[in-house]
């Protein structure tokens, strides 16, 4: 067993998409000192449970007096309402500054039983583990746990407080993926206040995603390990589960089949993000080897480069060239390096843009042209014109970006895409073009301006 910490104790899951592996992976990826107790042997896949067995209560036990008073306690699937009990008089036996979080969990995604045993036994079992605990559980499970119907927002709330009032949990977690609405909202019920987590939804999968609930737990288990209040690791759970589904893959072939969370997400957009540093670079490359094409087109403000790693919401996340692009020695060279953070207007717009295509996205912007915006049009590229004397908020600070990106997310579905406005008083016209990649946007505008120019008998 290792060193003070996260201590996980969960079912081996086949699959390895949930489970101890998945949670030691997760643990591991926040740098977060863990050892694992195994409660049951779960035979499954991601569309069926097969068969759960669980590890009897003296080898469960064994494993448990082994761990080294752990900061703190993470459990999901036990198996049985015997391994239920077990697991809580251990805690019991803790120092109270023990933090538990409890995953509910007795049914997977797909529909399969996860106890050996008598359900309703092993729910009865559960409520008492929760008391004093932290419990994260989604809206079936909290429906079982109080026995009561969970459709709403509102319903959320309600739930989330009564796990705390009326079951005796320190705080209650309900997860929003299942609750219908635009957004996937998860509520936090702590010290007598809601606090709230929104991320877009998203349909990565028609059959569904396998492992989502497992990853958050972990992850606010480790947060918690780590030293965050319990606010901070609530709202970066919700964000790291939500990239376990972005990054997500599928389980098989199948169709309409089910896909797996990616316990790796938080690494991955990291290493989305140095690759997205390189992509941006190779494209201020191509836009300075072809100055004589461009030059007739670059803004007064500067041209920026930029490059959304799959499931960046925030301008912060983007990655952009420090400084923007400028004429300078004859030449149109970047001020500065690519880094995340160094855009507003272009970071704003693929920010918002995520929200309706969550995945790799780059941008450039150009100074409007009739020819370019033509050009684009003979390529056969989706265009929109917004009118910037019918935008909402002109005053708001990023507003305009925010409200450029709502159109596009809503009008158009493909990429690559151009959106642009003839500008108004104190603004330059713009246009923004919008492909998979960084490098790609930069590879259509040097296009464009070459069909530009030819339209234009030469000149612009």
């Amino acid at each position: 067993m290792g060193d003070r910490g996260l201590l996980i104790v969960a079912g081996l899951d086949t699959s390895g998409g949930a489970g101890v592996t998945a949670s030691a992976s997760l643990a591991s990826a926040l740098g977060v000192n863990y050892s694992v107790v195994v409660s049951a042997l779960v035979i499954e896949d991601c569309y069926n449970v097969y068969s759960v067995q669980p590890l009897s209560v003296d080898i469960l036990l064994e494993q448990l007096g082994l761990s080294k008073e752990p900061l703190v306690v993470k459990t999901g699937v036990l198996g049985s309402p015997g391994n239920v009990k077990a697991v809580a008089r251990h805690v019991d036996s803790m120092p109270t500054s023990t933090i538990v979080v409890v995953d509910p969990v007795f049914e997977s995604g797909a529909g399969g039983s996860l106890v050996a045993g008598d359900r309703g036994e092993y729910l009865r079992a559960l409520r008492r583990l929760i008391e004093g605990s932290i419990v994260a559980a989604n809206a079936a499970e909290a429906e079982a746990l109080l026995d009561r119907p969970l459709r709403t927002i509102r319903d959320q709330e309600e739930a989330a407080k009564l796990l705390v009032e009326k079951l005796g949990a320190r705080a209650a977690i309900v997860k929003g993926g299942h609750v219908p609405g635009r957004v996937a909202r998860d509520v936090l019920y702590y010290d007598g206040e809601v606090y709230t987590s929104t991320h877009p939804r998203l349909n990565v999968c028609r059959g569904g995603v396998h492992g989502v609930g497992c990853v958050f737990s972990t992850a606010l288990a480790s947060l918690l390990a780590s030293g965050r209040s319990l606010l901070e690791a609530f709202r970066e759970a919700s964000r790291i589960s939500w990239l376990s589904i972005v990054y997500s893959r599928p389980c098989s072939p199948r169709e309409g089949g089910r896909c797996v969370s990616d316990p790796l997400a938080v690494l991955r957009k990291q290493a989305e993000t140095l690759s997205s540093m390189k992509r941006v670079e190779e494209a201020a490359s191509i836009v300075e080897d072809n100055t004589s094409v461009l030059s007739a087109f670059l803004p007064e403000v500067g041209m920026n480069i930029a490059e959304a790693p799959p499931g960046s919401l925030t301008p912060e996340e983007i990655v952009a060239v420090e400084g923007r692009l400028r004429y300078v020695g004859g030449r149109i060279r970047p001020c500065g390096c690519p880094k995340p953070g160094a855009s507003s207007h272009l970071a704003r717009l693929l920010a918002g843009l995520q929200h309706g295509f969550p995945r790799l996205l780059g941008a450039v912007n150009i100074a409007y042209h009739p020819l370019l915006v033509e050009a684009a049009r003979r390529m056969g590229l989706e265009v929109m014109e917004v009118d910037r004397a019918r935008e909402p908020h002109p005053e708001a600070e990023g507003g305009t970006m925010e409200w450029i990106a709502g159109l596009a997310a809503a009008r158009l579905k493909s990429l690559p895409f151009i959106v642009y406005d003839r500008g108004a008083p104190g603004k330059e016209a713009m246009i923004r073009l919008v492909a998979g990649s960084s490098r790609e946007a930069v590879e259509i505008l040097v296009k464009l301006a070459r069909e530009a120019s030819r339209l234009g008998g030469g000149g612009v």
